[in-house]
């Protein structure tokens, strides 16, 4: 008994000294991409935004288009909720992925690489739940606040403003 109790033990120790390295090596991470998105000017980075939304405008209003198919799915047809989910999240930070290596945009490829992998893994470990109705009021409140300024875009978008930020939101490209 005293055995499997300090196999027990040892076997939580080496997780958590595991668990404490990855949560250190990704936040090492998130802060080098911090700091290389620092070493451009915002002008530097506000041209490459309108260029890529310029070239991309209709892959952009076509990503857009699936993600609300498939967040109204999600939402209506519960028995299938995370798959559909999880589909919408990996497909929006591949395509991030993908856009950001094509337009060489490191620390987005670092960055959506990552979140990429993560989302993956959290869906193949089924760490990835997605049950709305055990939701608690503070997380209503913060995801509404991150629905809210997730529009940060608008003041750049011309009349028509909905038609132009359904073409030019950079939705699954950075």
């Amino acid at each position: 008994m005293n055995k499997t109790l300090e196999i027990k033990k040892k076997t939580e120790m080496n997780y958590n000294w595991r668990s404490l390295i990855t949560w250190g090596f990704l936040g090492l991470i998130f802060v080098l991409i911090v700091i290389m998105t620092f070493m451009r000017t915002p002008e530097h980075i506000i041209n490459t935004l309108t260029l890529i939304s310029s070239q991309l405008k209709y892959y952009f209003l076509a990503i857009h288009i699936v993600m609300i198919l498939l967040l109204g799915t999600g939402i209506v047809w519960k028995r299938f909720r995370n798959q559909i989910f999880f589909v919408m999240l990996f497909l929006l930070s591949l395509s991030s992925t993908v856009v950001s290596s094509i337009y060489v945009v490191i620390p987005n490829i670092i960055f959506f690489g990552v979140i990429t992998v993560l989302v993956f893994l959290a869906f193949v470990s089924k760490k990835l739940k997605f049950d709305l109705e055990n939701a608690r009021f503070l997380d209503w409140i913060f995801s509404s606040i991150g629905l809210l300024f997730g529009y940060w875009y608008l003041h750049w978008v011309d009349a028509p403003i909905a038609l132009n930020a359904l073409l030019y939101s950079p939705l699954g490209g950075v």
